[in-house]
């Protein structure tokens, strides 16, 4: 549990990584990496995001439904949408969407994002995922979401979210 209202569980191997906050809105984005290790080993790495408040929206993003929020970047040609639904996080309504993001120059065909947004007491929360590694081109090759190596971890993450207040 944090105070911001919700709780959530990782795998024992997964670390938390250090964030960077510019204002007192993205100082609480937890972000957590694993499994321990992973990167010197040359395995796939996961890193997990998770927010609550403003965070990374704009403030009219903010006033935007999660679907249309999520939707919105999507006028970016960076930004390949495979995936969108209807899901729930937390017990709360929410919207989802993956996608293909072609951003990074380490990974020549992008890299597949998950992202799941609600609304919980007029605040925004999300829980966001993507893997990462050495070999970048393999990683860039994934086809579908469902072809990670740490999918199921993944998928087990966001149903751990539970809010708490």
């Amino acid at each position: 549990m944090n105070r911001h209202g919700w709780s959530v569980r990782y795998p024992p191997s997964w670390q938390a990584a250090a964030v960077a906050a510019a204002s007192p809105e993205e100082e609480f984005q937890p972000i957590r990496t694993g499994p321990k290790d992973c990167y010197e080993g040359g395995q796939e790495c996961g890193l997990v995001q998770l927010g609550t408040g403003p965070g990374l929206l704009t403030r009219r993003q903010f006033a935007l439904s999660p679907k249309d929020a999520l939707l919105e970047n999507f006028a970016d040609s960076r930004f390949v949408l495979l995936q969108q639904g209807n899901t729930s996080l937390g017990g709360q309504p929410a919207y989802h969407v993956v996608q293909r993001i072609k951003m990074y120059e380490s990974y020549p065909n992008g890299t597949i994002f998950k992202r799941v947004q609600t609304r919980y007491r007029n605040r925004s929360c999300f829980i966001a995922c993507n893997e990462e590694g050495k070999n970048r081109s393999a990683i860039s090759a994934i086809e579908s979401p469902d072809s990670r190596a740490l999918n199921a971890t993944f998928e087990a993450i966001v149903a751990s979210f539970r809010f708490t207040a």
